[in-house]
């Protein structure tokens, strides 16, 4: 009996150390693993059969636009709202140049309907303007696909095409994430309006004048914008409200490398912020 009874014992240790050690390769296998994020995929580079010099939109006029060819990386958009004596096709050309040829640039046309037998109408209003951007951008994503980066977008606007973009930027700051308001839109910008637009997803905020008549209301604007928790920029080109002069372009692009905001979309993995375009 003697033996049973020592088996018995040994049997029980055996129970008790394998249920300890059970438990602790159970701990080892349910500690939380912490992978990293991943980040934009590279692709081939776009090519130039892709390239289009306007977009096709199914209710208003067709939209300009500017196509960073050769990128091998899932680029932002710039939708850029034109002003008076200004055209679509200068208001890419601007904003290419100051996002250094890198971004996809949407200029829609602003104003006019088009119904599906052809006619035109004037349409101006801020829900008629929304739907013309809403249509562009989704035209555009649908043609270049995976190079369009899929959340974040830039709206600019010069001049009156800037008292417009305010109002569309507060319908959806997470997607309307940085704006940039060219020698106008101040008026339009309040204090509640950057509390607003920080609350609800916005990032930051750039402004620019064209000469001095501005700049007192652009400081208002920079500071309600950054005690609202936003990133901001302010230049004041001097160049005395010629339409995208080229001290103006120069000044903004500048200002948009030093404080745009960090990370992807809107800087590319690997890439130095003062370069023109080394994809890699």
């Amino acid at each position: 009996m003697r033996w049973l009874r020592t088996a018995c014992v040994l049997f029980c240790a055996g129970l008790l150390l394998g249920s300890s050690g059970c438990r602790r390769f159970s701990r080892l296998r349910h500690k939380p693993v912490h992978r990293a994020v991943r980040g934009p995929r590279l692709m081939a580079p776009l090519p130039m059969s892709m390239r289009v010099d306007k977009i096709e939109t199914p209710h208003f006029e067709p939209a300009a636009v500017f196509v960073p060819l050769g990128t091998r990386w899932a680029r932002p958009v710039v939708i850029a709202i034109h002003g008076q004596n200004e055209s679509p096709e200068m208001a890419c050309n601007a904003w290419s140049s100051i996002t250094n040829r890198d971004y996809f640039v949407l200029c829609p046309e602003i104003g006019v309907t088009r119904s599906e037998n052809g006619a035109k109408a004037s349409c101006n209003s801020v829900e008629c303007l929304a739907d013309e951007l809403r249509e562009a951008l989704v035209a555009l994503r649908q043609h270049f696909g995976r190079y369009v980066a899929p959340k974040e977008v830039m709206l600019a606007g010069r001049a009156s095409g800037a008292a417009r973009a305010v109002p569309i930027a507060l319908q959806n700051p997470a997607v309307f994430s940085a704006v940039w308001l060219v020698d106008g839109g101040l008026r339009e910008w309040s204090s509640a309006v950057s509390v607003a637009y920080a609350t609800r997803g916005g990032k930051f905020v750039g402004l620019a004048c064209e000469g001095s008549s501005c700049e007192s209301e652009a400081q208002r604007v920079k500071t309600s914008a950054g005690m609202a928790g936003l990133l901001t920029a302010f230049v004041n080109s001097g160049s005395g409200g010629s339409i995208w002069a080229a001290e103006t372009v120069k000044a903004v692009r500048l200002s948009w490398q030093r404080e745009k905001p960090a990370g992807w979309p809107w800087a590319v993995p690997g890439r130095s912020e003062h370069s023109t375009r080394p994809d890699g």
